[in-house]
């Protein structure tokens, strides 16, 4: 099958309950997180597949990485192998995808949340007084002179480092597809990207598709008016995702759409239909559920809310209070 679409996210992300598919030894599938900010939906719940090409050994404890990930909309045929220590419903994830590059980052910080750009602003301010700190100790008092030879300076650890690697950071999406319901007076359109993901391989009642509703902020670059491209364009976006909404259909059933702030747009000619034309995203937008139902090892929102009674724990740790429980290591 040719698809004539794309979509791929790349961002700062926590990832989980990594396990081994059982018929291949070098693909893994992980719980993941990117950060959103929104108070209805901190976090984007993300299903990703990973080839371990490079032999890398995953943390049982939720670890921060820089994803790059081809991905479309969840959909409940997707199997997603299941352990013990995994136990989220389609209905909790957001998106599903193929993690095409995995560039470790270190865990995340002790407590298992991360509430603001406050945590990184105190992280940026300690590092200033030992920087100055480690300057005065180190200055010769003969000459007044700073020891700048590498044995001069103790090695920064390591965990400091990783900790002080902030994860709320919206992730940015890099999109290409022909426009649908172009307006120039929102200045909004839509997008809808079909394209190959692994977890739909063996599917045959479903498609990996992405639908997307664009928007143009307001900047002093657009001094002429905003670049809004007319229907049946081809092309190529990239922005950052700031929202899932979802949009219900005529018999009560919501549809879940993706919302980007657009960075940058090119147009790269018209598009000529060979299938039927997308699904129109209705105007009556509203809030996607907040959130996962169930738990997660790592948090985006510090407010604590305890597991549902009578049911057990499904992550490490829980997606509010941050709190950790055993989680065993994949072989």
């Amino acid at each position: 099958m040719s698809y004539d679409s794309h979509a791929s996210i790349n961002g700062i992300a926590v990832l989980e309950n990594a396990r081994r598919l059982s018929n291949a030894s070098k693909v893994f599938v992980f719980d993941a997180q990117f950060f959103l900010g929104t108070s209805e939906k901190p976090a984007l719940i993300a299903y990703l597949q990973y080839f371990n090409s490079d032999n890398l050994t995953f943390s049982p404890l939720p670890t921060k990485y820089m994803v790059s990930a081809t991905i479309a909309k969840m959909d409940k045929a997707v199997d997603l192998h299941q352990t013990p220590e995994s136990h989220l419903d389609p209905d909790d994830y957001d998106i599903v995808g193929d993690i095409y590059e995995l560039i470790p980052l270190g865990p995340v910080a002790p407590d298992g949340t991360a509430d603001s750009d406050e945590s990184a602003n105190d992280i940026n301010k300690d590092l200033d007084s030992e920087l100055e700190t480690l300057a005065l100790e180190y200055i010769d008092p003969k000459c007044l002179a700073i020891d700048t030879t590498p044995a001069a300076f103790p090695p920064a650890s390591d965990t400091n480092i990783a900790e002080s690697i902030d994860p709320c950071r919206r992730p940015k999406v890099y999109i290409c597809g022909h426009v649908t319901n172009s307006n120039k007076k929102t200045a909004t359109f839509e997008l809808s990207v079909n394209q190959y993901i692994s977890a739909f391989k063996d599917i045959t009642t479903a498609k990996a598709v992405l639908p997307v509703q664009c928007i143009i902020p307001d900047s002093p670059r657009y001094k002429s008016g905003k670049p809004v491209p007319f229907d049946r364009r081809y092309v190529y976006v990239t922005g950052y995702l700031t929202d899932v909404l979802g949009t219900q259909d005529a018999k009560g059933s919501v549809e879940q759409c993706f919302r980007v702030e657009v960075t940058h747009i090119t147009t790269l000619g018209y598009y000529t239909p060979t299938v039927a034309p997308a699904k129109t995203i209705r105007d009556n937008s509203t809030p996607s559920p907040a959130g996962c139902k169930r738990k997660l090892g790592f948090s985006f929102n510090g407010s604590p809310s305890p597991a549902p009674a009578g049911k057990r724990r499904r992550l490490g740790k829980d997606l509010a209070s941050g709190s950790l429980s055993s989680i065993t290591n994949t072989p």
